[in-house]
């Protein structure tokens, strides 16, 4: 995992990086279900496709849109802390269940910090975009998302961008408890949510005006047919 860790934030830092970094991923989807990998993969090609729609008005360079993208996929890291009976329930989870799912944030957050911690060179931008990733995914503008409860401009772009990629994920894949959403209930979930105030409205509308991209990735990145979905419901919407 140090290794994993040390070569997904030594982004621009060692030549030829890029080539290192596939491998990487490689070997962390080991640790995941391959449903799993599929939905990292997923999560990664929609923050891309969010980060490229807001380029212009936020100001983000290339460096930024692909870091983010690269980054999101580990955005679940502290899953490899949650027990596997949890991860892998089809049945809804108890509320005891649910505690430990949340720990995930937790849990990841410390496993950056404690890998970051044991080296030198780490490029910072890509460290500092890492941790607010993993830190803020579950957080929402009105304060009501997890672990902290950051509100609206404290919770870091990339972090709102990564939450709205995830929770489109999940409308968008098979769970235990319902069908997949079709793109009309998508569009009036996703703009309640915005109207509540849990989701950023320019990340939503970022993703949602890119129907054909959208479509291209979830064609791309299936998830295998025999694959035994877990209830999640971290990310439930």
């Amino acid at each position: 995992m140090l290794l994993i860790m040390l070569c997904y934030c030594s982004i621009a830092v060692p030549a030829g990086a890029e080539n290192i970094l596939p491998g990487a991923l490689a070997l962390f989807a080991r640790f995941l279900s391959c449903e799993t990998e599929a939905h990292l993969e997923r999560v990664a090609a929609y923050t891309r496709l969010i980060a490229l729609g807001l380029a212009r008005r936020y100001h983000f360079s290339p460096t930024f849109v692909e870091q983010a993208s690269l980054l999101a996929r580990l955005h679940d890291v502290g899953m490899v802390s949650v027990p596997d009976a949890i991860l892998r329930k089809t049945s809804r989870l108890t509320a005891a269940e649910m505690v430990a799912m949340k720990t995930h944030v937790a849990k990841g957050l410390e496993l950056v910090d404690k890998t970051l911690s044991e080296v030198s060179g780490v490029d910072t931008s890509a460290a500092s975009m890492l941790r607010n990733i993993v830190a803020c995914h579950h957080e929402r503008l009105d304060g009501s998302g997890y672990p902290a409860g950051v509100k609206a401009a404290h919770i870091p772009i990339e972090a709102r961008i990564v939450a709205v990629a995830d929770v489109f994920d999940t409308m968008t894949t098979i769970r235990p408890y319902r069908r997949v959403w079709t793109e009309g209930e998508i569009a009036i979930e996703l703009r309640l949510q915005v109207a509540s105030n849990k989701l950023d409205g320019d990340c939503v509308a970022a993703l949602m005006v890119a129907k054909t991209a959208r479509e291209a990735i979830l064609q791309q990145w299936p998830d295998p047919p025999d694959a035994t979905q877990p209830v999640h419901p971290v990310h439930r919407v």
